[in-house]
Protein backbone atom coordinates (compact mmCIF):
# COMPACT_ATOMS: atom_id res chain seq x y z
CA UNK A 1 0.00 0.00 0.00
CA UNK A 2 2.18 2.64 -1.28
CA UNK A 3 1.39 6.25 -0.67
CA UNK A 4 2.62 7.60 -3.56
CA UNK A 5 5.10 9.58 -2.10
CA UNK A 6 9.04 9.20 -2.75
CA UNK A 7 11.58 10.04 0.54
CA UNK A 8 14.98 10.60 -0.47
CA UNK A 9 17.59 9.01 2.52
CA UNK A 10 18.14 11.19 5.24
CA UNK A 11 21.79 11.74 5.96
CA UNK A 12 22.65 13.62 9.32
CA UNK A 13 25.52 16.05 9.10
CA UNK A 14 26.96 18.08 12.09
CA UNK A 15 28.12 21.92 12.09
CA UNK A 16 29.42 23.41 15.22
CA UNK A 17 30.77 27.23 15.63
CA UNK A 18 29.30 30.06 13.40
CA UNK A 19 28.92 27.10 10.93
CA UNK A 20 26.07 26.37 13.14
CA UNK A 21 25.13 29.67 13.99
CA UNK A 22 25.97 31.62 11.15
CA UNK A 23 22.26 32.91 8.74
CA UNK A 24 19.71 31.08 11.17
CA UNK A 25 16.60 33.31 10.46
CA UNK A 26 13.50 33.11 12.69
CA UNK A 27 10.13 32.46 11.04
CA UNK A 28 6.44 31.47 11.67
CA UNK A 29 4.67 28.93 9.73
CA UNK A 30 1.07 27.99 10.80
CA UNK A 31 1.85 29.96 14.07
CA UNK A 32 4.49 27.83 14.88
CA UNK A 33 7.93 28.96 15.26
CA UNK A 34 10.74 28.01 13.39
CA UNK A 35 14.76 28.73 12.90
CA UNK A 36 15.66 28.23 9.34
CA UNK A 37 18.82 28.78 7.85
CA UNK A 38 19.14 31.85 4.94
CA UNK A 39 19.19 31.29 1.81
CA UNK A 40 22.63 32.34 1.25
CA UNK A 41 23.70 29.76 4.13
CA UNK A 42 21.69 27.00 2.05
CA UNK A 43 23.90 28.06 -0.59
CA UNK A 44 27.10 27.42 0.76
CA UNK A 45 25.98 24.55 2.69
CA UNK A 46 25.14 22.63 -0.76
CA UNK A 47 28.27 23.90 -1.72
CA UNK A 48 29.79 22.40 1.08
CA UNK A 49 28.22 18.83 0.70
CA UNK A 50 28.81 18.81 -2.99
CA UNK A 51 30.10 15.55 -2.58
CA UNK A 52 26.75 14.66 -0.56
CA UNK A 53 24.30 16.48 -2.93
CA UNK A 54 25.88 16.43 -6.33
CA UNK A 55 27.62 19.60 -7.85
CA UNK A 56 24.29 20.32 -9.88
CA UNK A 57 22.30 20.82 -6.74
CA UNK A 58 24.29 23.17 -5.49
CA UNK A 59 24.67 24.81 -8.85
CA UNK A 60 21.09 25.26 -9.18
CA UNK A 61 20.57 26.34 -5.01
CA UNK A 62 22.83 29.17 -6.31
CA UNK A 63 21.34 29.87 -9.54
CA UNK A 64 17.81 30.21 -7.91
CA UNK A 65 18.72 32.03 -5.27
CA UNK A 66 20.70 34.55 -7.08
CA UNK A 67 17.72 34.74 -10.25
CA UNK A 68 14.82 34.80 -7.17
CA UNK A 69 17.22 37.95 -5.27
CA UNK A 70 16.57 35.71 -2.37
CA UNK A 71 20.42 36.84 -1.30
CA UNK A 72 23.02 39.47 -2.55
CA UNK A 73 26.61 38.84 -3.30
CA UNK A 74 27.36 39.82 -0.36
CA UNK A 75 25.42 37.87 1.71
CA UNK A 76 26.45 34.84 -0.90
CA UNK A 77 30.12 35.63 -0.45
CA UNK A 78 30.21 35.67 3.62
CA UNK A 79 28.02 32.48 4.11
CA UNK A 80 31.07 31.29 1.75
CA UNK A 81 34.19 32.57 4.11
CA UNK A 82 32.00 30.83 7.15
CA UNK A 83 31.28 27.87 5.92
CA UNK A 84 34.73 27.65 4.69
CA UNK A 85 33.84 27.49 0.47
CA UNK A 86 34.93 30.29 -0.55
CA UNK A 87 37.48 29.16 -3.12
CA UNK A 88 34.78 26.44 -4.28
CA UNK A 89 31.98 29.24 -4.99
CA UNK A 90 34.20 32.38 -6.18
CA UNK A 91 33.82 30.94 -9.68
CA UNK A 92 30.56 31.00 -9.71
CA UNK A 93 30.00 33.82 -7.77
CA UNK A 94 31.61 35.85 -10.60
CA UNK A 95 29.88 33.49 -13.12
CA UNK A 96 26.91 34.47 -12.12
CA UNK A 97 27.54 38.76 -11.33
CA UNK A 98 25.84 40.18 -14.25
CA UNK A 99 29.16 42.19 -16.18
CA UNK A 100 25.97 44.96 -17.55
CA UNK A 101 25.70 45.50 -14.12
CA UNK A 102 28.99 46.96 -14.31
CA UNK A 103 30.26 45.19 -11.32
CA UNK A 104 33.41 44.69 -11.68
CA UNK A 105 35.03 42.25 -8.84
CA UNK A 106 33.94 39.59 -5.99
CA UNK A 107 35.17 40.25 -2.95
CA UNK A 108 38.44 41.99 -4.65
CA UNK A 109 38.71 38.68 -7.24
CA UNK A 110 38.54 41.05 -10.83
CA UNK A 111 36.17 39.27 -13.18
CA UNK A 112 38.20 38.06 -16.62
CA UNK A 113 37.08 38.43 -20.07
CA UNK A 114 35.86 34.54 -20.23
CA UNK A 115 33.52 35.16 -17.21
CA UNK A 116 30.37 35.06 -20.15
CA UNK A 117 31.04 31.75 -21.44
CA UNK A 118 31.11 30.35 -17.43
CA UNK A 119 28.42 32.54 -17.22
CA UNK A 120 26.16 31.09 -20.37
CA UNK A 121 27.29 27.48 -19.23
CA UNK A 122 25.90 28.00 -15.46
CA UNK A 123 22.82 29.67 -16.94
CA UNK A 124 22.21 26.57 -19.37
CA UNK A 125 23.34 23.66 -16.91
Amino acid sequence: MGTGVCLSPLEIVRLSGSAFTFGVENHEVDRVKVRIYSPAKTVADCFKFRNKVGLDVALEALRETWRGRKATMDELWEAAKVCRVANVMRPYLEAVIPAEAGIQSVSGCRIEPGMTEMSTLLRDS
